[in-house]
């Protein structure tokens, strides 16, 4: 049997939200609760449906309170991903695009503009700089569709701890380059997000869950 550890009340929060609003979907360490069992949320499943797609959260590094959003909240291309303690833009929609023969299952992410006030998604998604595979380059968003570019493609691994570690598809075949943030141990505002040869934990907080297509009404679990 797995050895599942103690996890953070983020991501143990994101599971029992995600129990109530899927049948596939929990944690295991909710079955101490009385909770069924089921798949768990994460790339690890055989499950098919066991998946991120359609999910909207908020994405932050483990252990920080800063969120990753979008600069001035902007959905033109260029518009640079960092870390706020506020904004409308720090609400994504993981939107799935495709899967390897391995069952990696690859997500845009998209941006949802103007969330609280109007629950509609905005039209960008994250990318990286000039589709670069070098160590470092920032991730900024795209004013378009997802156009089966490796730069905007990314993976989600969830560790025993409930974090994850991400993965975009640059020069994966020679070395792996991980979602990160440009000044380590930093949680400040303005921070930027890029990806990096080493990889950091992230926390996935759940915000709500879309059923519809993109530029829909995203129902809230609230």
């Amino acid at each position: 049997m797995t050895e599942h550890h103690a996890i953070s009340r983020r991501a143990f929060t994101l599971g029992l939200g995600l129990a109530a609003l899927s049948p596939f979907v929990s944690l295991p360490e909710t079955a101490g609760l009385g909770l069924p069992m089921r798949a768990a949320f994460a790339e690890d499943t055989p499950t098919s449906a066991a998946t991120l797609d359609k999910f909207v959260i908020r994405l932050r590094p483990a252990g920080y309170f800063r969120t990753a959003s979008v600069n001035e909240d902007g959905n033109v291309i260029g518009n640079v991903c960092h870390l706020f303690n506020d904004g409308t833009s720090n609400k994504l929609i993981l939107e799935h695009v495709a899967t390897d023969t391995d069952n990696t299952n690859w997500y845009a992410i998209r941006t949802l503009l103007n969330f609280e006030e109007h629950k509609k998604t905005g039209y960008s998604i994250w990318s990286v700089d000039g589709d670069s595979d070098k160590d470092g380059k920032v991730i900024h968003v795209w004013s378009g569709e997802h156009d089966g570019k490796a730069s905007r493609s990314f993976a989600f691994a969830r560790q025993q701890n409930g974090t994850y570690i991400i993965r975009d598809r640059t020069n994966e075949k020679k070395d792996i380059n991980y979602l990160a943030i440009e000044k380590d141990g930093k949680d400040q505002d303005n921070n930027k997000i890029c990806h990096k040869r080493k990889s950091i934990p992230w926390e996935l907080e759940l915000v709500g869950y879309s059923m519809d297509k993109t530029n829909a009404t995203v129902s809230s679990i609230d």
